[in-house]
């Protein structure tokens, strides 16, 4: 085998691939997040393999570890003044503990080496979220635009009524949505299916949609069944939905970098204002972790100590 090929497919990086086959046939992931592993481990072990030579697992210590961490997660591959965030910083080293964790498993190592590993402490920020006045005149801005679209509106409406991922939601079918019974069916990740219900008010603008631009649309090119159609009348693209929102947002002149994400961490957080249940906003959201949806119970103190020191006489 030719030296340069064999560098560029070392033997690590068989173990790496046959890491993410696992995750993605038995654990269910998606392939946004397989992809996402992918990238963290290839670079991980290319670092083992080229600065010491490892080419098989247990030949991984804790000081090769320390050396990577120091080494390549403090700043951006491509860019040595500018520091990881905290949530590609979680990723990545989720992307190793969970390697090192399969081999364990699988008696591929007799030891994991990451058990004893000291991992930087990572300042996660509370997401963005809008105001419910924000969130109304965001879609009132859509409804009343000189080139009203029933499809934009009803994009940003879908996002925020059911706090759907904008990867949930590129991939709905017109199937998805019950009209007879208000919820919509969403498949998430690991192909789980979870219920969201919708109000007929919602669920009428979406058939407005449905019957006056989509089937416009759909004539233009094969649909697949797919809701949300672009302008050549084929499924619709995440760079088109971060297209729109930045659009209206824009128009709607709010002060805050909104993206789908940003309407999903407002649904959850609106709800809890309103006194919905932890466990109920965990199963709309699809969270397989409970402790994944706490982090709106932060964003719901901050505003309870927002309304006591401006209310409260003794604040």
């Amino acid at each position: 085998m030719n030296k340069d090929i064999e560098k560029e497919h070392h033997p690590l990086l068989q173990v790496v691939k046959k890491y993410i086959i696992y995750l993605q046939f038995e654990r269910r992931l998606s392939s946004n997040t397989t992809g996402s592993y992918y990238n963290d481990l290839k670079r991980y072990s290319d670092f083992l393999f080229y600065n010491f030579n490892i080419k098989k697992p247990e030949k991984i210590y804790k000081t090769h570890i320390d050396k990577y961490l120091d080494k390549c997660l403090k700043y951006l591959p491509d860019n040595n003044k500018v520091k990881y965030k905290g949530s590609s910083l979680s990723r990545n080293l989720s992307s190793i503990k969970g390697f090192h964790d399969y081999l364990l498993l699988n008696n591929l190592v007799k030891i994991n080496p990451i058990e004893d590993i000291d991992f930087p402490k990572i300042n996660k920020q509370l997401p963005s979220v809008l105001s419910i006045e924000e969130m109304n005149n965001l879609l009132e801005t859509i409804k009343n635009s000189e080139k009203s679209s029933l499809r934009d509106y009803c994009i940003v409406l879908v996002l925020y009524a059911t706090g759907i991922r904008v990867s949930e939601l590129i991939n709905l079918s017109l199937i998805n949505f019950i009209k007879d019974e208000n919820i919509v069916r969403i498949i998430g990740k690991g192909d789980k299916e979870r219920i969201v219900p919708m109000s007929s008010k919602d669920i009428d603008s979406l058939n407005k949609y449905i019957f006056k631009e989509r089937s416009v649309l759909c004539k233009k090119s094969r649909s697949n069944g797919y809701l949300f159609l672009n302008n050549r009348g084929s499924k619709i693209s995440r760079v088109s939905i971060w297209k729109i929102l930045k659009k209206y947002s824009i128009q709607s002149e709010i002060n805050k970098n909104i993206s789908p994400h940003t309407l999903r961490h407002t649904f959850a957080t609106h709800l809890l204002q309103g006194g919905a249940d932890l466990r109920i906003v965990q199963e709309l959201l699809g969270h397989a972790d409970i402790a994944t949806t706490q982090i709106y119970t932060h964003l719901d103190k901050n505003n309870l100590i927002d309304i006591y020191n401006k209310y409260h006489p003794r604040s």
